[in-house]
């Protein structure tokens, strides 16, 4: 798990819409990104289980889009994970999959986030306002313009 100009290493697992972005982010701001997915990418520093994730990163981020894939993400570290990591989880499941998630990791990882629900109450929040003040804000503005 190696720093790069100070800045410790990144494990992000699910490059979908979410987690791409956050992979990009993190590169932008100068971190060594270790990324994987169930379906190959061709990307930079992309490793080939979610265990060699969590041996190249102390920090990983989930983004996955349901319980079984969250649970089989973590079962796949748990030889990999130390108490030294930290794991937040921003999958999109139900908070009994969290549950399950949070036993799987055990005592194994302290550091383990429960926010699931939040962020998908986040993307509706989000989804609702753009689909209403901002498009109405952009097609003004370009009809303001014609």
């Amino acid at each position: 798990m190696e720093e790069v100009s100070g800045k410790p290493a990144a494990g992000v697992i699910g490059l979908g819409l979410i987690g791409s972005r956050v992979a990009a982010c993190l590169r932008r701001a100068g971190h060594q990104v270790w990324l994987w997915n169930r379906t190959v990418r061709p990307e930079p520093n992309f490793l080939s289980s979610p265990a060699e994730i969590a041996e190249a990163a102390r920090y990983i981020q989930i983004f996955v889009s349901d319980g079984d894939a969250l649970h089989s993400v973590l079962r796949a570290m748990l030889p990999a994970l130390t108490a030294e990591h930290v794991i937040l989880n921003h999958a999109t499941v139900s908070p009994a999959d969290t549950l399950v998630a949070a036993e799987i990791v055990g005592e194994n990882t302290p550091h383990f986030s429960m926010l699931p629900s939040l962020a998908a109450e986040t993307q509706r929040l989000l989804a609702s306002l753009f689909t209403t003040s901002v498009a109405t804000r952009m097609f003004s503005s370009a009809f303001a313009h014609s």
